[in-house]
């Protein structure tokens, strides 16, 4: 016997994907996108130092 989880969560995963994203997405984008420029500005990392190894093991 399957958990009623396991049916219903992927069932509203889909209506949610299928129905409601196309609604509700063109509205909340607008903010989305100005919140995560905000986030994005942090500055970049430096690249790590390569190892270069000379043995072959």
């Amino acid at each position: 016997m399957v958990c009623i989880p396991c049916i219903v969560i992927p069932v509203l995963l889909w209506v949610y994907k299928r129905f409601l994203e196309p609604i509700i997405y063109p509205l909340i984008s607008p903010f989305i996108s100005r919140f995560w420029r905000s986030a994005v500005k942090e500055p970049p990392h430096k690249p790590c130092a390569v190892r270069e190894y000379t043995h072959i093991y």
